[in-house]
């Protein structure tokens, strides 16, 4: 059983006929939770963040990020951190989305990017790294 604590904060911009000249912002919202278990025996904060931009053209610019850290009491090596930000063009000339996705332990980290064109794969790359090989490694 978990116990949730969630501190939210939205913001949302109106378009007006003055807010082309203040600025392209048009939204940016943030959700912000601690989650714990009601022993105790893990906790976790987790994120999630939306703003919309406008751009030149009458194209808009999305974004959303979603992270997450999580870790036990009794395992605290076990901690793992996890993110994903996507980046969409929308209502231009061809749809363009980007998105990165990420985790990381003390052991390992991994991050992979994908693009898409028009909704057809662009590009994709993932890369691992092995952090137990590393010099300044964490010593039990």
């Amino acid at each position: 059983m978990c116990r949730r604590f969630v501190v939210a904060a939205t913001s949302l911009y109106v378009r007006s006929p003055r807010a082309a000249r203040t600025g392209p912002r048009l939204e940016a919202r943030s959700e912000h939770s601690v989650r714990r278990a009601l022993d105790d025996r893990s906790a976790a904060y987790e994120l999630h963040r939306t703003s919309r931009f406008r751009l030149d053209g009458g194209a808009e610019l999305v974004w959303e990020l979603d992270s997450r850290i999580g870790v036990e009491r009794d395992r605290p090596e076990a901690l793992r951190m996890e993110s994903r930000q996507v980046w969409r063009v929308v209502d231009g000339p061809a749809p363009i989305e980007v998105s990165l996705a990420m985790w990381q332990t003390f052991e390992e980290t991994a991050l992979r990017a994908d693009v898409s064109l028009d909704g057809r794969p662009f590009f994709a790359r993932e890369w691992r790294l092995d952090l137990r090989t590393v010099p300044w490694q964490i010593v039990r």
